[in-house]
């Protein structure tokens, strides 16, 4: 089960999506010291600091799961609320 679990809907060309999927993964990255990288066409998996999770395309929504370790749990709200807010900056 994923600490995390966002989705937010998009009307998107796929590879405009995927596009701003690099985006959120990077800012991830920059922001929470992950890596990250493309697992297949539509899903890019992440992991770093006892972090682990994906964000996959959909036809009409991107989806966002993570599992983060215990000590990061306290912090669920605010990492969810800056995904949620780089999620809206980036698909509308």
């Amino acid at each position: 089960m994923a600490d995390i679990d966002v989705k937010h809907p998009h009307k998107l060309t796929v590879d405009e999506v995927n596009k701003r999927i690099e985006v959120v993964a990077t800012d991830l990255s920059d922001r929470y010291g992950l890596k990250w990288r493309w697992h297949d066409d539509r899903t890019v998996k992440f992991e770093g600091r006892g972090v682990k999770g994906e964000l996959v395309r959909g036809a009409s929504d991107v989806a966002v799961k993570a599992e983060l370790p215990f000590l990061l749990r306290g912090l669920k709200g605010q990492i969810t609320a800056r995904i949620e807010t780089k999620m809206k900056e980036l698909l509308g």
